[in-house]
């Protein structure tokens, strides 16, 4: 997505010019009345052993427990607005717009980062300042078991829909710089409710950025389990929730962005899957690949029709 700049963004993005104000990275939290999380990701932050940062948070509660909460970790730079709009993606440009780092970092609010996470995203930016890096999303028990091989990976077109969750994205500033920013219409809380950082991933490339994966940014993230405590039929909602923000991505970068090629290569891969499961696993699981394709459809359906209200840029 593509965006004016206001005073305010300009004045940010002069300071920047001059060299006034500067820092390595802005961490930029959305949250939502989750105290208990953000209180162990804060933590984790506090243990960073690089320090160059500001932690910008952007609550959306509808008490102050985050505010007291963010008063207590000031040892941090941390930037704290409370807005009473809702959806991540918004949360998001809204930081970004007081954001002071030559980087940012999209911080879960429910994730736990490895004391050596900014480390080592910054001995990899010094390298190459103009890429986006990815992290690696891994269990408790994998924590400082750092890799001696290369750790700079290149990331394609095709692994990025599995490859690229948000807890570990680290974006240069200078794409905020030139005017991309999070497409408000996806993201939690939005029209299409995922698929808002790949859909930045691909605004990214289409403006000749490079994508690298690094082994050794650890992030630990909790997962939904698939077990029979939870109910399917909210399983099989929340699948298709994201396959339809999947599909309506697939058909934007298919209709603005003109790249054929991934639409169709997910397409096929989800139809594949959903063979495979019908013929070889139970009703859940078959259900789960219905649900995907369904959400993929009305997610396709739905963009087509938001573009006859919506000019993109």
């Amino acid at each position: 997505m593509m965006i004016e700049f206001d005073s305010h963004t300009l004045w940010v993005k002069v300071k920047k010019q001059e060299g006034i104000g500067k820092m390595k990275f802005s961490l930029i939290i959305g949250t939502l009345n989750r105290c208990r999380e953000l209180e162990i990701c804060l933590e984790s932050l506090r243990k960073q052993v690089f320090r160059d940062f500001e932690v910008i948070i952007i609550d959306q509660s509808i008490n102050d427990s985050t505010q007291q909460l963010a008063n207590g970790y000031q040892d941090l730079n941390i930037i704290y607005e409370h807005v009473d709009f809702m959806g991540l993606s918004k949360a998001r440009n809204y930081a970004l717009k007081m954001a002071h780092g030559d980087y940012f970092a999209l911080i879960d609010d429910d994730a736990y980062y490895d004391e050596r996470y900014l480390w080592e995203a910054d001995k990899v930016l010094n390298d190459d300042r103009e890429m986006i890096l990815v992290g690696n999303i891994v269990q408790k028990s994998m924590l400082k078991k750092y890799s001696s091989k290369k750790q700079l990976k290149a990331i394609g077109y095709h692994q990025i829909m599995k490859n690229c969750p948000s807890p570990v994205l680290v974006f240069p500033y200078t794409l905020y710089c030139k005017g991309i920013c999070f497409d408000e219409n996806f993201g939690v809380g939005a029209t299409f409710g995922a698929c808002e950082e790949t859909d930045l991933i691909l605004e990214a490339l289409d403006n000749k950025y490079q994508i690298g994966y690094c082994e050794n940014m650890f992030v630990v993230h909790p997962t939904m389990q698939h077990s029979f405590e939870i109910e399917n039929t909210t399983e099989v909602k929340k699948r298709e929730n994201y396959a339809r923000g999947l599909g309506a991505l697939l058909e934007k970068d298919k209709v603005i962005r003109k790249n054929k090629r991934l639409h169709y290569y997910e397409m096929e891969k989800k139809c594949k899957i959903l063979l495979k499961k019908t013929g070889l696993f139970g009703k859940k699981e078959k259900d789960l690949a219905i649900a995907d394709l369904r959400g993929l459809n009305t997610g396709k359906r739905d963009f087509r029709k938001l573009l006859e209200k919506e000019t993109y840029r």
